[in-house]
């Protein structure tokens, strides 16, 4: 990472000084309708954005990467609590960047490709990039776009287990991202999803009752936004516990 910093630095050292270049000469060469330098700075731009949420998720800030995505969602809300520092910055696995393999500006933000790994697996990926123009003192800049309908990892099983059931990850308390979920499913007949980023996440599950149990289960997010895994998911977990 320090290695890409400098190189970044390095490349917009040198566009700047392109540009002032550019600027002392445009009073005697006429004027063209074509502007590479400038589409290539809003390239490093997009670079630099995808770079720097990836630092996030592999620091384990997830919440300041969540800030950098256009999702509507309350990061201090229960559906956010896999997000928080306690639990983000304690799981295996989270993901890391490989390379920018290639940065287009379109009219409405930029395509980044990446390469990326999350535990053992590497990933090619499109990034889409959302362009926010200027307001106020906040200057023009870019947000990674993620779907609201896919982002997270399905939970699907939770529905079957009682009132009073537990959910620990690493000692921290996460039952109610989980229980708002359910609920929020319950509500819009869809399948409860969790807010979370790539990662390994050991879930410890306490049922109560006399056909309760206490196990942990491995819930694998895949991909940096989320997903689901192929292997075993929540309900064959809880199936096998007899709900």
């Amino acid at each position: 990472m320090h290695e890409t910093r400098i190189r970044r630095a390095r490349k917009l050292l040198a566009w700047t000084g392109a540009l002032c270049l550019a600027a002392s000469m445009s009073a005697c060469a006429p004027a063209s309708p074509v502007q590479p330098i400038a589409t290539s700075i809003d390239d490093l731009q997009a670079e630099a954005t995808v770079e720097n949420f990836f630092e996030l998720l592999e620091d384990g800030d997830a919440r300041s990467a969540a800030l950098m995505t256009d999702l509507d969602v309350d990061i201090d809300a229960d559906e956010a609590l896999l997000l928080a520092d306690e639990v983000y910055s304690s799981v295996d696995s989270r993901p890391e960047l490989v390379e920018v393999t290639r940065a287009e500006t379109v009219a409405d933000g930029a395509q980044v490709q990446v390469r990326y790994q999350v535990g053992d697996d590497t990933r090619d990926e499109t990034m889409h990039l959302v362009r926010i123009p200027k307001e106020g003192t906040v200057p023009e800049h870019r947000l990674v776009h993620l779907s609201s309908e896919t982002v997270g990892v399905d939970m699907s099983g939770a529905e079957r287990l009682p009132d009073g059931t537990e959910y620990r990850i690493n000692g921290v308390d996460v039952t109610a991202a989980i229980v708002a979920a359910v609920q929020n499913a319950s509500a819009t007949g869809g399948a409860p999803r969790v807010l979370a980023f790539g990662g390994s996440y050991p879930i410890d599950v306490v049922v109560p009752g006399g056909d309760g149990f206490t196990d942990t289960f491995l819930l694998e997010v895949p991909t940096f936004v989320g997903g689901d895994s192929a292997g075993e998911g929540f309900a064959d977990f809880v199936r096998q516990h007899g709900f």
